[in-house]
């Protein structure tokens, strides 16, 4: 069944709805416009939006049920992060009631998109519990878990705060060269100038002073460890385009910052060439340059 809460605000919709689609006849009747074309209009106008409804409806219904399935073991009844298991894991579920989310294609501060709600249900989160279902669930089951997660954070229902064009970041769809000696002597250069060495490290081991002295928390208040550049594994992703992505917009809730503004384009394609190197499975070019860069 529908949580009760969805389904009152859904009848709400509806309702309300219903209601325009009267008012508007009656005023045709009532000496208003009388074109039964507009009159037409009114009525489809008003059955498409409550058949719009009604399919939200379905979507969020079947995500709630997926959710209790996959999800709420981890991320609680509320999506609070509270579920059984939840205080058992390290880092600790994400609390959706925030509408604060880590990965995005958007700027600091702003709601993800649907689709970036998607990707990392797809693609699981490396290095912690979160698993990836990209084989399990569907496209249309994942799309329905970001219609029910979504209902969690009063965010996601605010008319000011849906995600608008100009705050989702312009992403390459492909790296503009391949990582080469120069690329990365540049990326160690800004590494330790914009202060990454303070949390990650000298050599990206997660043992920054900043981290040692456990002064990095997220947005709850919670200690969080600096991620260690060595085991070669990112919670964005495995490319480096999923890297690029969090230089450019830092990770929300977390004391990772953006550098959309504070690098060029070519200086995060550097930075996210240094970060690869640092791990064991750097490739021909990393082990050439290992002696020199360290």
């Amino acid at each position: 069944m529908i949580p009760s809460h969805i389904y009152r605000r859904l009848m709400s919709l509806v309702i309300l709805l219903v209601l325009l689609g009267a008012v508007t006849t009656l005023s045709v009747y009532a000496g208003g416009p009388s074109e039964e074309s507009k009159d037409s209009q009114a009525k489809r106008a008003t059955e498409e939006a409550v058949q719009a409804a009604l399919t939200q409806a379905r979507q969020v219904e079947r995500g709630r049920r997926l959710y209790r399935r996959a999800c709420q073991t981890c991320h609680g009844a509320t999506g609070n992060g509270h579920g059984p298991t939840g205080r058992f894991l390290d880092p600790l579920p994400q609390d959706f009631t925030k509408g604060v989310f880590k990965f995005r294609t958007t700027v600091i501060g702003a709601l993800p998109t649907d689709e970036d709600l998607e990707r990392t249900i797809r693609e699981g989160v490396p290095t912690t519990d979160m698993p990836a279902f990209g084989e399990v669930f569907s496209r249309a089951d994942r799309m329905a878990l970001v219609a029910y997660i979504k209902t969690f954070s009063s965010k996601f229902k605010d008319p000011v705060l849906p995600v608008k064009p100009k705050q989702v970041v312009k992403l390459p769809e492909k790296r503009p060269q391949p990582a080469n000696p120069d690329s990365i002597a540049r990326g160690k250069i800004l590494y330790h100038k914009t202060g990454c060495a303070s949390c990650h490290g000298p050599r990206g081991r997660g043992d920054g002073p900043i981290a040692v002295a456990g002064l990095l928390k997220d947005a709850w208040g919670r200690p969080i460890k600096a991620h260690d550049f060595t085991w070669g594994l990112y919670k964005s992703g495995r490319h480096d385009l999923d890297l690029y992505r969090t230089v450019t917009t830092g990770l929300d809730g977390t004391p990772m910052a953006a550098y959309d503004r504070l690098l060029t384009n070519e200086e995060r394609w550097d930075l996210v060439d240094y970060i690869k190197s640092l791990s064991p499975q750097r490739g021909a070019i990393g082990r050439l340059l290992k002696e020199k860069l360290e």
